[in-house]
C-alpha cells in the first residue's frame, strides 16, 4: 500500500508465505514530503551525512515531483472522467483531465484547440496551459512539469497531432491587475489597520489560485468586475466609504493595457488563455470628517 508504506505477504492461501530465513526479505524505498518537498532554489545547503572535501552544497534547480495523497472529493470527480475518456485524447475536455492525470502538481488546465505554438488560430494544432500549485503571485510550470505533461499526452494522443508535432504545453499569459482608491476610514485610529487589511485583502483576492470571493481561484478567461472589488473593500472593518475605484489591467506580452472604472469600462473581457494576477496596488486612505 504506497499510500500508508505498508507492505502485505501471503498467508499461505491468499499468496504464498514467504521463506524462513536470515536476510531473506529486501526492500527499496524512497519517502518524500509531499507537496512540501518541492523546494525552491538554494533552499537545500545541508549535507545529511559529511563527505571529504566538500565545503557546501545548493540547489541550482527547484525540486519538484512532491505530491500530497489525493483528496477523496478529486478522486469522485476525476473517477466518472477516466470511464469517459478511457485513456484516450481526443476531445477539448480529454486533454485538460488527461493533463491533470499526467502529475498531482498541475493545478489549473486549458486546452486550446487549434491553437498553435505561435499563438494563432491553426487547425490541426493543440496547445495545453497548465498552472502549477504554487503559493507564489503568478505560478508558472517548470521545463520538467511540461515535459512530462506532454510526454504523457502524447502517448494518448491522435498520430495526426503527434506525428506532425503539433502538440503544445505552456504555461498561461497573466493579467496584471492594479487597483487605485480612495479609502475613507470611520476614524484615525483604524486607519493604519485599514490599509494594511485592503491591500491583504486585493493581494488574496487577486491570487491565481486561492483567490476569488470563494477562495477557490480564478480559471482561464475569467476576470472580475469591479463590483467584485468594492464589495471586498466595503466588507473590511473600519472602512466608511469608497471613492474613484478604478483598476487598471495589463497583459506583459503583449504590453497593451486598459483601465476599468466606475464611469466607464467596467467589465473585461479575457482571452482564454489569461489569468488573473495581482500586480501593484495604490490605496489613498484617507479619514471621515467628523
Amino acid at each position: 500500500d504506497p499510500v500508508q508504506g505498508i507492505v502485505l505477504f501471503g498467508d499461505g492461501l491468499h499468496g504464498k508465505v514467504p521463506p524462513i530465513g536470515p536476510d531473506n526479505l529486501k526492500a527499496d524505498y524512497r519517502v518524500g514530503g509531499g507537496r512540501s518537498g518541492n523546494v525552491p532554489v538554494g533552499k537545500i545547503k545541508t549535507l545529511k551525512s559529511s563527505l571529504a572535501g566538500i565545503d557546501k552544497v545548493t540547489n541550482l534547480l527547484p525540486a519538484e515531483g512532491g505530491a500530497d495523497t489525493e483528496a477523496i472529493a478529486n478522486l469522485i470527480e476525476r473517477g466518472p472522467q477516466v470511464l469517459k475518456h478511457r485513456n484516450r485524447a481526443i476531445t477539448q475536455e480529454d486533454y485538460e483531465w488527461l493533463a491533470r492525470a499526467a502529475s498531482r502538481a498541475v493545478a489549473r488546465v486549458r486546452c486550446l484547440p487549434n491553437f498553435d505554438d505561435q499563438g494563432q488560430a491553426r487547425s490541426g494544432w493543440v496547445t495545453v496551459l497548465i498552472v502549477p500549485h504554487g503559493t507564489e503571485a503568478q505560478p508558472v510550470p517548470s521545463p520538467g512539469l511540461k515535459e512530462q505533461v506532454k510526454t504523457y499526452l502524447a502517448a494518448r494522443a491522435p498520430n495526426v497531432v503527434t506525428g506532425l508535432n503539433r502538440l503544445v504545453v505552456a504555461g498561461p499569459v497573466y493579467l496584471l491587475f492594479s487597483v487605485t482608491v480612495d479609502i475613507y476610514s470611520v476614524s484615525l485610529e483604524v486607519a493604519a489597520a485599514v490599509e494594511k487589511k485592503a491591500f491583504e485583502q486585493l493581494t488574496a483576492f487577486f491570487h491565481t489560485l486561492t483567490g476569488g470571493l470563494d477562495g477557490k481561484g480564478w480559471q482561464f478567461g475569467e476576470a472580475p468586475c469591479l463590483s467584485d472589488i468594492l464589495a471586498l473593500l466595503h466588507g473590511i472593518d473600519g472602512v466608511d466609504h469608497l471613492e474613484r475605484l478604478s483598476a487598471r489591467v495589463e497583459e506583459p506580452q503583449s504590453r497593451e493595457s486598459i483601465l476599468l472604472a466606475m464611469d466607464g469600462i467596467a467589465i473585461l473581457t479575457p482571452s482564454p488563455y489569461t489569468l488573473v494576477s495581482s500586480s501593484e496596488h495604490r490605496i489613498h486612505l484617507k479619514v471621515k470628517e467628523a
